[in-house]
């Protein structure tokens, strides 16, 4: 993808906030970041402000869960 002299490319799964910002236009702060946990054994999306990182200690303790971790990019392609 290209758009202001900024090309996403690639057939990746993630992008990192820097540089979806700079595509869009936009600050980090502009923007939210989504992306799946597995928290214990159900698959759940989880939004945060671009600038902001999820601290998963928690989200745990929100969702009253025992195990809260990243998607694998292979667990991704099956969910």
């Amino acid at each position: 993808m290209e758009k202001g002299g900024v090309v996403l490319e690639g057939d990746r799964s993630r992008f990192q906030i820097d540089e979806v910002s700079a595509y869009l236009g936009v600050t980090p702060e502009q923007t939210i970041k989504s992306m799946l946990y597995l928290v214990d054994s159900e698959v759940v999306l989880v939004l945060c402000r671009g600038d902001h990182d999820v601290n998963e200690i928690k989200l745990k303790r929100a969702l009253g869960a025992k195990l809260a971790r990243l998607l694998t990019d292979e667990e991704m392609s099956k969910a």
